[in-house]
C-alpha cells in the first residue's frame, strides 16, 4: 500500500528465520504515504488508523471507518475518503498490512487484542473495508471480533480479465465511486 511500507515488510522478512514469508507487491510505482519509521510501526501492529488521514477525532465522532488492505484497495479508499470529506461525513481511515493480526486472538496469539481491534475499527460504527482478494478472507478472519457484523468488506469478484487497472476496479466494485456510494448508503 505504500512504498516505504514495503520496505518494511521486506527488512522483516529477510530478518525472518525458521518461518516462510510472502511479499505481495505490485509492479508499479507506489505512493508514499508514510514515513519507514511509520511503517515499521505500522507493520509491528499489523494495521493503524493513518490519523493524518482521517478527520474524525474519536471513535465516538466517527460516522464510518474506511480501511484497506492493499495498494489499490488503499489508493480507492483515500479517493473516497476525499470525496466523503467534501461531504461532510465524519471517518477514520485504517489501513492493514498484516491480514492475520485481525484474527481473532484466542485463534492467534500474535493478532491485535479484541480491545485494540475495536479502538482500531470502533465497537459500534460501519466499516467499509477495501480488499485486494476475495472478501470472504476477511471476513473469516474477523466473524469472533467486535463489531463484526458492521463490516462490509468489497473484493475481488471474478469480474473481468487482463484489462485496465481502473477497469478491474470498477467491474469488482472497488473503486472510489463505488466506495464513496457505499459508505453513503451505509451511514444513511
Amino acid at each position: 500500500a505504500d512504498s516505504n511500507l514495503l520496505l518494511a515488510v521486506a527488512e522483516r522478512c529477510f530478518k525472518s528465520t525458521n518461518m516462510i514469508n510472502a511479499i505481495i507487491a505490485g509492479k508499479q510505482p507506489a505512493a508514499t504515504w508514510l514515513s519507514l519509521d511509520e511503517a515499521r510501526a505500522e507493520l509491528e501492529k499489523g494495521a493503524a488508523e493513518w490519523e493524518w488521514a482521517s478527520n474524525a477525532k474519536s471513535n465516538d465522532e466517527a460516522d464510518i471507518v474506511l480501511a484497506a488492505a492493499g495498494d489499490v484497495p488503499t489508493q480507492e479508499i483515500m479517493a473516497a475518503a476525499d470525496k466523503l470529506n467534501k461531504l461532510g461525513v465524519k471517518f477514520k481511515v485504517v489501513n492493514v498490512v498484516d491480514l492475520l493480526k485481525l484474527q481473532s486472538a484466542k485463534e492467534n496469539d500474535q493478532a491485535l487484542s479484541d480491545d485494540e481491534f475495536a479502538d482500531l475499527f470502533t465497537a459500534d460504527k460501519p466499516v467499509l473495508f477495501a480488499y485486494h482478494s476475495y472478501a470472504h478472507d476477511v471476513r473469516g478472519l474477523i466473524y469472533d471480533r467486535p463489531n463484526h457484523d458492521n463490516f462490509n468488506v468489497h473484493g475481488y469478484e471474478e469480474q473481468g480479465s487482463t484489462t485496465t487497472p481502473y477497469d478491474m476496479v470498477r467491474v469488482n466494485e472497488i473503486d472510489r465511486y463505488e466506495l464513496t456510494a457505499e459508505a453513503l448508503r451505509m451511514i444513511d
